[in-house]
């Protein structure tokens, strides 16, 4: 490799004067970012690890922002996460998690280093776990019997103090419990007492969804776990946390009846509020739960329906969506007025909505919920003539 002259680590550009440079480059942008690169591609074969970190840096940003192509520099990215510096191994493990692909010729030369990384006490190095961690899940998924050789670290990563290592360690194990959930039901002890003991919002999210996967599987483990999962559905106050524990008892612990209760209880808090967002995440809670408790639709039936005229037109989508789970042989009739009234009133895109939702739920099962064909040909007719209407053929 050439070493690095006086010169060369004097005058290197740092990431800084690349990102300037771009914006004073505008109608000469390609110009420049070519003879970057020219610069990057010499300073990254010194053995000079300062230089050439600060040039894997460039490349990751122009590659971020500008796609640039930086396979040709995998070997040097190891280089970095092999330096003793933290800062070199920040930026090494960064241009790994950002670029290295299955196709990647020297993937497989990292598993030693990523595993000196996980085990490593120096508080410096600790920080680096958390991108060692997300390089880790890269690799689990591209090659599986990866998971050998780093499986029991990253295990004993779930005990770690620090935050940011426990939220990575806790997001990869959500990733790898979605796809083979049977295969981490071993671990559940361990998921459940981070459920119990953890104060970071971040890191329950996570542990809930691994365990709305894990419940299905053991039914002891779902009695074990639902009264903590209400436990916090009760007492906290992060709105994230709260619907991604309605979205849990709702997808997997809907045999518990005063989970589920209490789920629909702080689903209406949702609607009631003010914010779009908030009462949007409300009608998309009524969504999950409507197919194995449409009671709780039923029950805020007035709200649903008031949404069709929200100015949100999310909102409105989501509550047409809740109208329709609540059509019924004995309320098709009344429901159809109400959302023609709605069709007349609304503008041409959602008045299609309507129209085509009502459309489509009628004629399922050969018309199984039409009791009164007279009074149908009486509504298609009606339809017909809403001025913004655009169904006709289906008629």
């Amino acid at each position: 490799m050439a070493s690095p002259s006086l010169m060369d680590n004097l005058f290197q550009r740092s990431l800084d004067d690349i990102i300037k440079g771009l914006r004073h480059q505008q109608s000469t942008e390609s110009t420049f970012i070519s003879k970057v690169i020219e610069e990057i591609r010499r300073e990254i074969k010194t053995t000079d690890l300062q230089t050439k970190s600060t040039a894997l840096q460039k490349l990751t940003y122009l590659n971020s922002i500008h796609y640039i192509d930086m396979s040709w520099a995998s070997f040097h990215a190891i280089e970095c996460i092999s330096s003793p510096a933290f800062a070199h191994k920040k930026i090494g493990y960064l241009a790994i998690s950002q670029s290295f692909n299955e196709s990647t010729p020297v993937i497989l030369l990292i598993s030693n280093q990523l595993r000196k990384d996980l085990n490593s006490g120096n508080e410096f190095e600790v920080f680096v776990r958390k991108k060692a961690v997300g390089v880790v899940f890269r690799l689990f998924e591209k090659y599986p019997d990866a998971v050998r050789v780093c499986f029991k670290r990253l295990v004993e990563s779930l005990e770690s103090s620090d935050s940011q290592i426990l939220s990575a360690v806790v997001g990869v194990f959500c990733e790898l419990a979605s796809k083979d959930p049977r295969s981490y039901l071993p671990l559940a002890p361990e998921f459940y007492r981070i459920l119990v003991g953890s104060r970071n919002n971040w890191v329950l999210i996570k542990v809930l969804k691994i365990f709305a996967n894990l419940a299905p599987l053991e039914p002891r483990l779902a009695k074990r776990v639902v009264e903590p999962i209400c436990d916090h559905l009760r007492k906290t106050g992060a709105k994230s946390m709260v619907f991604e524990c309605i979205r849990t008892v709702a997808t997997s612990f809907t045999e518990y009846e005063s989970a589920v209760k209490l789920a629909a209880v702080k689903i209406r808090e949702f609607l009631l509020e003010d914010d779009p967002n908030l009462k949007y995440l409300g009608l998309h809670g009524l969504s999950i739960m409507a197919p194995k408790h449409l009671w709780a639709v039923l029950e805020n039936k007035d709200i649903v329906i008031q949404s069709l005229n929200d100015e949100d037109p999310n909102i409105k989508l989501e509550s047409l969506c809740l109208v329709m789970a609540m059509v019924s042989e004995s309320n098709v009739v009344e429901i159809c007025r109400v959302l023609v009234n709605y069709a007349l009133k609304s503008d041409l895109e959602f008045c299609n909505e309507i129209l085509g939702s009502i459309l489509s739920t009628c004629c399922q099962n050969v018309y199984e919920i039409i009791t009164d064909f007279d009074w149908y040909v009486s509504l298609l007719g009606e339809m017909s003539r809403i001025p913004h209407c655009q169904k006709g053929g289906r008629y």
